[in-house]
């Protein structure tokens, strides 16, 4: 699924006045509601904004904080860097270990600005039950 906010009726502008199409609070009045985590990146890999729920489940999640670094999870990083190399959505599991252990399956879309993808939404899906179901 491809999400394209250039054709927006007014283009919004990032919070320190760059050309990218929408701001930090844009995005947490969007998600706030969500109960599923949910996480903004740019093309370079930094969060640009989280929404509760996220901050809720991983912690703290500042902004500029690179999510590869955060997240520490080969697959979450090839799946956001393929969203902009194909701008094709993509998704991948990520595993939780501590403080108690979970999974997710995390769908990385791309936010299209023109021709190619400028951001990336992360949206993160709790199956740690179905994991202990499936292992039993």
């Amino acid at each position: 699924m491809l999400v394209n906010l250039s054709t927006a009726p007014q283009a919004l502008e990032d919070d320190k006045g760059a050309d990218n199409f929408m701001k930090a609070e844009d995005f947490e009045t969007l998600t706030e509601g969500l109960r599923l985590p949910a996480i903004l990146s740019d093309r370079g890999g930094r969060l640009i904004a989280s929404n509760p729920a996220a901050r809720v489940s991983f912690g703290e999640l500042p902004a500029g904080t690179l999510v590869h670094l955060r997240f520490r999870s080969p697959e979450l990083r090839q799946a956001a860097e393929s969203v902009f190399l194909t701008a094709h959505a993509q998704a991948c599991d990520y595993h939780v270990r501590v403080p108690s252990e979970r999974w997710f399956r995390v769908e990385v879309t791309p936010l299209m600005d023109g021709e190619a993808p400028d951001r990336c939404f992360m949206l993160f899906q709790d199956v740690s039950e179905s994991r202990k179901i499936d292992q039993m």
